[in-house]
């Protein structure tokens, strides 16, 4: 038997073994035994069913696991940008609510005319809301 050959049935016995836990089941006392008993009848150690190469089972393992890093980014993406609207929202109504500020007086005199003139309401707060939203993205 080739060294190719020789690693390749060592493969095969350690998924065997390891992967789908023959030793245990059979009871194995001695795996390389086993192992030597095998090749010697069959000339080689067979693929065991559902065989995976090492390198298989290790790139398998990395797309699982660079997954996993995709769905954390995922989340934190999605929690930064929640945090980042629920300050926005928090620091507009603090500024509605304070027109003494600098904001309010800033968002106000970026209003036209008649929105200067409705004061308070649905009305007014989307027009305060539309200037603020756009100071707020640039700072």
């Amino acid at each position: 038997m080739g060294v190719e050959d020789m690693l390749q049935s060592l493969e095969h016995c350690w998924f065997d073994m390891v992967h789908l836990k023959k030793e245990e089941k059979k009871e194995i006392r001695d795996v390389l035994s086993w192992f030597y008993k095998t090749i010697s009848k069959v000339g080689f150690y067979p693929p065991p069913s559902g065989f995976k190469p090492f390198e298989e089972m290790r790139a398998e393992e990395m797309a699982r696991a660079r997954k996993r890093r995709e769905e954390a980014i995922k989340k934190l993406k999605e929690e930064a940008r929640k945090e980042y609207e629920t300050e926005k929202e928090a620091r507009f109504w603090e500024m509605m609510n304070n027109p003494d500020s600098e904001l309010y007086k800033k968002c106000i005199s970026k209003l036209n005319k008649f929105e200067k003139k409705l004061k308070r309401g649905p009305a007014f707060e989307s027009a305060m809301r539309k200037v603020f939203d756009e100071i707020f993205d640039v700072e």
